[in-house]
């Protein structure tokens, strides 16, 4: 599904955002990448549908390479890669049919998004996209009059009538209360299996990483030190990723 080929990423002033990343993501896997603020996990994951532009190497989305893409063929290639944002992106003034339909204009040419030509069959796919999330009934609701939760829940039903294969999510609950993060978690994974999406999410927790993910990707420096199974991910194994202030963080919690 997603490979990375010897992928790197310098920015501007030199810093090295990714460093000679190698990995293969498989169909249906629910891969979290963790890691401390500035490891490179927003970079690692918008290279994939190229909101980031790496410096070498090469990504390949379903065999296809998206790094040289030309424009027609990058906007083909991101109709089935779904991203969801921390901020939501939603127009507030607007209704929830209304945002999640936006979902399907990487489908239609310019002229007919501009017109909002949508069609029967769109339609359709919003109401089912919404009733995954169980916000169907908030169908003509105004998207500013609803919780932080369920709007994060509208952002995923936007992406999932793009139809995707894959499923990006920037720190989608970092925002978000404890019992609404577990509701929002709990709508990626059943959607994950359902649809056999394959989901690649950043994420702060690593108690949200063991507990959803089939895999976990731990970044430090813009390199990949881990790579392995929720059962892998030990506190040592993380004290790799997170220093040796998590370890003592850990056993202190222990103790306790």
């Amino acid at each position: 599904m997603i490979t990375f080929q010897d992928v790197t990423k310098v920015y501007p002033n030199g810093v090295e955002g990714l460093k000679d990343i190698n990995l293969h993501i498989g169909e249906g896997e629910f891969v979290s990448i963790i890691g401390l603020s500035g490891a490179g996990k927003s970079t690692l994951l918008r290279s994939i549908n190229r909101l980031n532009d790496i410096s070498s190497g090469e990504i390949l989305i379903e065999g296809d390479s998206i790094t040289v893409a030309n424009s027609k063929k990058l906007r083909k290639m991101r109709r089935k890669i779904g991203m969801i944002f921390q901020g939501f992106n939603l127009v507030g003034t607007s209704t929830v049919q209304t945002n999640v339909i936006v979902g399907r204009l990487a489908y239609y040419p310019t002229f007919k998004s501009i017109l909002g030509l949508f069609t029967k069959p769109d339609y359709e796919l919003v109401n089912d996209a919404l009733e995954r999330v169980n916000l169907l009934e908030k169908l003509h609701t105004r998207a500013d009059q609803l919780s932080g939760g369920q709007q994060q829940r509208v952002a995923i039903a936007r992406a999932l009538v793009q139809q995707p294969t894959i499923m990006l999510a920037d720190e989608p609950v970092a925002s978000l209360d404890p019992i609404t993060t577990d509701r929002i978690m709990k709508d990626l994974k059943r959607i994950s299996v359902d649809l056999k999406l394959t989901i690649v999410t950043s994420l702060h927790s690593v108690d949200l990483a063991r507990e959803y993910s089939t895999r976990i990707i731990g970044l430090s420096g813009g390199k990949v030190v881990f790579d392995g199974t929720p059962a892998e991910a030990t506190d040592k194994k993380l004290g790799e990723i997170y220093g040796e202030e998590y370890l003592k963080l850990s056993q202190g919690e222990a103790e306790e």
